[in-house]
């Protein structure tokens, strides 16, 4: 069903709905696939870390997910995407080292930043042309759930499992509302 659904998005009109403003923008393709991707993979990801931590309110099944599952789960999430789009995380407080910003992510994620500290950060995407291929980032937030495993007060046995895991941890700390890091499309 997946299959059959994404092409017909996708050749259908691109639009989106500017609810802020109650304006209709018609979205470049690109961007629509990045959007779409970004969308398709939050989901999954988020649905099952939910699952998770509903099964374990403690966060330690939500961290063992994300440490031995979540890769899986995003490259089988990725068959669905449409031929030249690929979806990666990023931050500057990284924990899988997969997840290190390059030179254009950096810059994205201090321009994030800057706007957060301005209170004028909105979730919509950040557009950037690299060569040829479009990047299309999604700032993602803290929330409450999250601290759980990136907040200042973690549980010494989840503290366990990610130093086995992530030996060069640099994800913690956060307060809610914070920045954590940005999705990323990259649509050729």
């Amino acid at each position: 069903m997946k299959k059959i659904i994404l092409p017909i998005l996708l050749t259908g009109a691109i639009y989106a709905q500017n609810a802020e403003n109650n304006v209709t923008v018609k979205l470049p393709p690109k961007v629509f696939k990045g959007i779409t991707a970004i969308k398709m993979l939050g989901k999954e990801l988020k649905k099952n870390l939910k699952a998770k931590l509903q099964e374990d309110k403690s966060g330690l099944k939500a961290i063992n997910f994300c440490a031995n599952d979540a890769s899986k789960i995003s490259a089988e999430v990725a068959k669905n995407f449409p031929k030249g789009v690929s979806v990666r995380r990023v931050a500057v407080k990284y924990r899988n080292n997969a997840n290190k910003p390059d030179k254009i992510d950096a810059k994205v994620l201090k321009e994030f930043q800057e706007k957060l500290n301005n209170k004028t950060l909105q979730k919509k995407p950040k557009v950037v042309d690299v060569n040829g291929t479009t990047r299309v980032y999604v700032p993602i937030l803290v929330t409450n759930v999250c601290l759980k495993c990136h907040g200042q007060n973690i549980n010494p046995k989840i503290k366990e499992v990610i130093k086995k895991h992530y030996p060069n941890d640099k994800a913690i700390g956060f307060k809610t509302g914070d920045l954590r890091g940005a999705m990323v499309a990259e649509v050729k």
